[in-house]
């Protein structure tokens, strides 16, 4: 509606008459607004921020025209305006040399359509490419876990959440990952980051479950137990209630070992 209004004041049109086209009775609009602000109990969001930032922390540079497409690229794919997205991402990857957004904005597409391969792929040239995006070492992470990993694979994935944690140390799922994976390799603790990322989201059952399964590799198994049961008092979906109840059964069978 304040589009139209706007439309209709550049056309030249009075502002009383075009208020009445785009809004219709003001006065009806003022007793709803009246009755909005007047209430006692708002709904809200709340956000977590760095409050330490400062503007002098991003110091500014000109881009290339390949950044600049690819940044565009991102724009549009974030946007989900597939057409201009796709011209974007052409431009910033035919440039020499290409800018590594390009291909991260082809991922995220090819990701929201669920062709995992074909993202997974534009994902690895987007970290081969030099991509700083956390998220896309998070998600080249995820893509890459599977079943039976070796341990080639899970120091690679290791690797993708070191540098998805630096970039952005408050994303919980980058957090439990990472956690797990380091306690499957034992190539230090995991269990901090599997810690961190139950302050950052201590709603999510699945992070409790990251750190009962890492407390059990450890045989702390009372603590364990108590993480699990934790984690099954938080699922909703059937999926998740039996992957904590085989997980509780599985401790309480080591424990008692």
């Amino acid at each position: 509606k304040l589009d139209q209004f706007i439309t209709l004041i550049g056309g030249g049109m009075d502002s009383e008459v075009a208020a009445r086209e785009a809004f219709g009775d003001l006065q009806s609009l003022e007793g709803d607004f009246v009755r909005y602000v007047g209430r006692s109990l708002f709904t809200y969001v709340r956000a977590d921020i760095e409050a330490s930032v400062r503007r002098e922390t991003f110091p500014l540079r000109p881009l290339t025209a390949a950044e600049a497409a690819g940044a565009m690229a991102l724009f549009h794919a974030a946007m989900d305006q597939r057409a201009a997205a796709t011209a974007a991402i052409a431009d910033a990857t035919k440039a020499a040399p290409p800018a590594a957004d390009g291909y991260l904005a082809e991922a995220l597409l090819l990701d929201r359509g669920g062709k995992r391969d074909e993202a997974r792929a534009a994902y690895e040239r987007a970290v081969l490419g030099g991509s700083t995006s956390g998220y896309a070492h998070y998600r080249l992470a995820s893509l890459r876990w599977k079943p039976d990993m070796d341990r080639e694979t899970m120091a690679g994935i290791e690797k993708l959440l070191l540098s998805a944690v630096a970039a952005i140390p408050r994303h919980a799922p980058s957090n439990a990952m990472l956690g797990e994976v380091r306690s499957l390799l034992g190539t230090g603790e995991g269990l901090p980051f599997a810690r961190r990322a139950i302050a950052l989201s201590p709603g999510r059952p699945g992070y409790r479950l990251v750190a009962a399964r890492i407390l059990m590799r450890q045989k702390k198994y009372e603590e364990a137990l108590k993480e699990a049961e934790l984690g099954l008092g938080l699922v909703q979906s059937e999926d998740d209630q039996r992957e904590a109840k085989a997980l509780v059964a599985a401790i309480e069978q080591a424990r008692a070992r």
